[in-house]
């Protein structure tokens, strides 16, 4: 119905934030539009708003990548479940 929900999306995360990207839009947050991040045993949720959130694939990363997410999480939502 929304062709921009089906996207494939890109996300870059940093200590000041994130920035997503898809075929259609580039947006940049701070890490204080994240209300909390549930992390699931094949996703992340990531909160950006009551009913918004970001789904973000376990699968996609390297076993790098999801330590250095975790850490990032850990450091910057305070409701971080992981």
């Amino acid at each position: 119905r929304t062709p921009q929900y089906r996207e494939t999306r890109t996300f870059e995360f940093h200590d000041d934030g994130f920035r997503v990207r898809s075929s259609s839009a580039t947006g940049e947050a701070k890490w204080s539009v994240v209300a909390k991040v549930d992390r699931r045993p094949d996703f992340y949720l990531m909160w950006v708003g009551p009913h918004h959130f970001h789904i973000l694939p376990r699968a996609a990363m390297t076993e790098e990548q999801e330590g250095e997410l975790d850490e990032l999480f850990r450091r910057h939502v305070p409701a971080y479940d992981g």
